[in-house]
């Protein structure tokens, strides 16, 4: 037998891979994956940002003391409480690539999304799962239509007894300071397509939502499919 092409084996290995995912008897509908900003160091599209945010940012680069961390919470907050929109531009920043197309996503906070921010065409897309998962919050932009949304899910369907982790109680295990291996309660899962759990602050998502992204050609997400568990562990 010959040398197999790299299609070849990419092809076999596809295939093995959806062979372990139909053994698993979790519905292809479950399928849950961690939700992640395409980020600007791995090739990723460019993204919108607050703009007091950006100016607070380059007021801290010269006055490290000027730096307040709960600017964004507040901007939420008020945009929530009194309607006032968060006014958020293109990230004219440097470390995109060259021509980086407008990502249809992006996402105010660390590990967890603060703030979400589509485009129209995403937020078109998206709608049935957003509105059933977040809340909208104001959001205003000069350069292109914004739709700001807040995830208010959470769900109560970890399996901590088998989920590898860090947890900062480990008896009752309420709260985990990293996943490293997920594990759910498939019986629970199909409540919301887009959810955060009790546990962690990261958001996650269903097959579903994946499919739609996929299909319309929507930029700025990625994904890590983390149940069932993949053989390979990697961010699409």
């Amino acid at each position: 037998m010959g040398r197999r092409s790299k299609s070849e084996r990419q092809a076999e290995i596809q295939a093995e891979l959806a062979r372990r995912e139909a053994a698993s008897d979790v519905p292809p509908a479950l399928h849950v994956y961690l939700l992640n900003l395409h980020h600007a160091d791995e090739g990723g599209p460019r993204t919108f940002f607050p703009i007091q945010l950006t100016e607070q940012l380059d007021r801290s680069r010269h006055d490290p003391s000027l730096y307040d961390p709960d600017l964004k919470y507040r901007l939420v907050q008020d945009a929530l409480d009194h309607g006032e929109p968060i006014a958020c531009a293109l990230n004219k920043t440097e470390c995109f690539v060259p021509d980086a197309p407008v990502a249809d996503y992006s996402e105010i906070g660390m590990l967890d999304s603060d703030l979400m921010l589509f485009t129209v065409r995403a937020e078109d897309a998206l709608r049935p799962f957003l509105q059933s998962c977040c809340r909208k919050v104001p959001v205003e932009c000069k350069e292109h239509a914004l739709v700001g949304y807040q995830l208010e899910s959470v769900d109560d369907v970890l399996d901590t007894e088998q989920t590898v982790a860090s947890w900062i109680d480990h008896k009752t295990r309420t709260r985990a300071s990293h996943i490293s291996r997920y594990a759910f309660h498939t019986d629970r899962l199909g409540a919301s397509a887009i959810f955060r759990l009790p546990q962690d602050s990261r958001s996650l998502v269903l097959q579903p939502f994946v499919d739609v992204v996929r299909s319309t050609g929507l930029i700025g997400m990625r994904f890590r499919k983390v149940w069932p568990h993949p053989a390979l562990e990697t961010w699409v």
